[in-house]
């Protein structure tokens, strides 16, 4: 008998819980409602956008530019993914994954790079920051780790940390 009351007790709670209804008040509906139809994440391929971007990197070891990779045929050699937030129709913040190979001039070397940069705009469509990583391994033992940020005052990165381990530079 105590296990049929505690048992019936329960499913009351249980019907209880399940038939009350939540008060939400509605002009929080609309704004949540327009928050979430107005912002939107969008990814894309750099070439589709922009045919004719070509990418460069430059390979800097204790403080001193060793190389520079460029790309000879824009979209040949590296893909660029991006993967781009919008609210309100304004870009808000966009990442670049660079992937590819490309023979350095200099010595022949031929280089594999991940490279991300990472950008975001204020809501004048501002550029607030810019952070740029790019990471080259090479065919003859070559590996170039480096990290930039974009100066606004000068409009050229700076190089914050460079990382060369196990490389001739």
């Amino acid at each position: 008998m105590k296990t049929l009351s505690v048992l019936l007790f329960g499913v009351i709670l249980i019907i209880a819980g399940c038939s009350k209804t939540d008060e939400f008040q509605e002009e929080n509906m609309t704004e949540n409602q327009l928050k979430s139809a107005n912002s939107k994440t969008i990814n894309f391929e750099m070439q589709e956008m922009f045919p004719g971007w070509v990418y460069y990197a430059p390979l800097i070891c204790d403080g001193d530019t060793v190389d520079i990779l460029v790309e000879d045929v824009p979209g040949s050699e590296i893909t660029v993914h991006v993967t781009a937030h919008f609210i309100d129709g304004k870009m808000v913040w966009a990442i670049l994954h660079c992937k590819g190979t490309l023979t350095s001039e200099a010595t022949g070397e031929t280089f594999k790079l991940v490279d991300q940069t990472r950008v975001t705009f204020d809501e004048n469509f501002e550029l607030t920051s810019n952070i740029y990583h790019v990471h080259a391994l090479g065919n003859k033992g070559t590996h170039v780790m480096n990290f930039f940020e974009l100066d606004y005052e000068a409009q050229t990165f700076v190089l914050t940390k460079s990382i060369c381990p196990q490389s001739d530079y």
